[in-house]
Order: C-alpha cells, then structure tokens, then sequence
C-alpha cells in the first residue's frame, strides 16, 4: 500500500504536466476551459506533493532513517523541477490564452 504512494505521486506529476500541454495543442478551447485546466493541473500537482510528503511522514514513524536520508535529497530536487514545469506550462497557457484573444 505504501509502495503505491510513490507510484501515484509520478503518475499525478506526469498527469499535472500532460494537462496543460494538452490544451496549448488544442488551440481552439473556451478560456473558460483553459482557466478551469490550469486549476486541476496546478491541484494535481500540489496532490502529488502531499502524497509525497504522506511517504515522508510514513518513513519517519517506522522511524527508517537511512531511508529518509536517502530520498529527501532527491525529493526536494524533484519536487521543485515539478512545480517549476507546472508553472511554466499553466503561464504558457495564460500567454497563448491572450495571444489568441487579441486575433
């Protein structure tokens, strides 16, 4: 069950990155669509952080250090790649949503 918090984490980070390059190829969305797609992606993505941090958690009340020292490294790193992809997604989706508002 725990293993699957992880697993889940990668699939809703990829989930939270694939939503708004699905929209900036569809061109022809209502803003309204677009805005309510960078809300769901922007949520999913904070999903997968809170998923992240229930391992964390869980790690630390079986009270595995050496695991804990292992993975928070590389948790922060990839924590922050993600949120920093998330935001330069739903932005491009907010400059392609004016772009197409002015023509």
């Amino acid at each position: 069950m725990i293993a699957l918090l992880n697993l889940s984490c990668l699939f809703l980070g990829l989930i939270s990155w694939l939503i708004p390059i699905i929209i900036i190829i569809m061109k022809k969305i209502s803003n309204k669509k677009r805005y309510i797609s960078i809300f769901i992606s922007m949520s999913i993505c904070l999903l997968s952080i809170y998923l992240q941090s229930l391992y964390i958690k869980y790690l630390i009340n079986i009270n595995d250090w050496t695991a804990l020292m292992d993975i928070i490294g590389t948790s922060i790193v990839l924590e922050f790649i993600m949120i920093l992809v998330n935001i330069i997604l739903n932005c491009t989706i907010l400059i392609l949503l004016n772009k197409y508002e002015e023509k």
